[in-house]
């Protein structure tokens, strides 16, 4: 007679989220969590709030990171955006801790918009320098804000609306002699990366 072999436990969808939740509990961003988001519990891969939490951290970091940039630039031109930066990170907790996370990613698409486009504008004598035509590829970041933390067609408006202003910069804001050059000797083709991750981001999400 032959005895049947020992049956394995059952694994239940219980199980395997409270397994999960006690190896994100030992997380190094655990503390963080805690600390940035409502704590709510959810079912998703990512949560939502953890992943406004994570954004938050990383905006968090990047203001503190561009201190020494800010403080040696153009009449400290970048020190105000980069200030708003931190303080806007803060406001963002506060309201992810209260489970708003869509007003959370509107913040942050806006606060970082807002910083990039007052870096741009407010150059000496209001003139563009070479250097900054770099500033145009860091849009990007407020489009992964709004695919990761906002409905998901917002991703078209917001990329729209980047796509306009970069134009619209590049064409009206004056130029310093380095740009200007480097305008006549490419015919602006310098401005297809920035406009390509705009569309590629908006149609692949």
């Amino acid at each position: 007679m032959y005895s049947h072999p020992p049956r394995l436990p059952e694994i239940t969808q219980e199980h395997a989220i409270s397994q999960a939740s006690r190896h994100k509990d030992r997380s190094p961003l655990a503390w963080w969590y805690r600390f940035s988001s409502s704590g709510e519990s959810e079912q998703d891969i990512i949560p939502r709030g953890q992943l406004a939490s994570i954004l938050l951290l990383v905006t968090l970091i990047a203001s503190i990171a561009f201190i020494p940039a800010a403080l040696t630039s153009d009449n400290l031109h970048v020190v105000p955006p980069d200030i708003g930066l931190f303080v806007i990170t803060f406001i963002g907790i506060a309201l992810n801790r209260r489970g708003k996370v869509t007003y959370v990613g509107i913040l942050l698409v806006v606060a970082v918009d807002a910083a990039l486009v007052y870096t741009l504008l407010t150059y000496s004598h209001f003139v563009l320098p070479q250097n900054a035509v770099p500033i145009y590829d860091l849009f990007v970041l407020s489009d992964i804000v709004a695919v990761s933390l906002l409905p998901i067609r917002s991703i078209f408006f917001v990329s729209l609306v980047h796509s306009i202003f970069m134009c619209a910069d590049i064409a009206l804001q004056p130029h310093t002699p380095d740009l200007q050059l480097l305008v006549n000797q490419t015919a602006y083709s310098f401005m297809v990366r920035p406009l390509t991750i705009q569309i590629v981001v908006a149609l692949i999400t």
